[in-house]
């Protein structure tokens, strides 16, 4: 168990480091956001189709 939770946190600071780096954000955390918005916007248009995704924004 120590083993898995040690493992575990060293996979998410280095996880987490990755993930403030720049062609990280620019490759994969904002397209995915974007993404994101985008088929969040889809499914609540059903709803009302007033919404509007522009960008990573709803």
């Amino acid at each position: 168990m120590v083993r898995f939770f040690l493992w575990f946190l060293l996979l998410q600071a280095t996880l987490f480091g990755l993930e403030l780096t720049p062609w990280v954000q620019e490759w994969f955390v904002v397209p995915w956001t974007n993404t994101l918005a985008a088929t969040s916007a889809g499914l609540v248009k059903l709803f009302d189709p007033g919404v509007l995704a522009t960008g990573k924004v709803l």
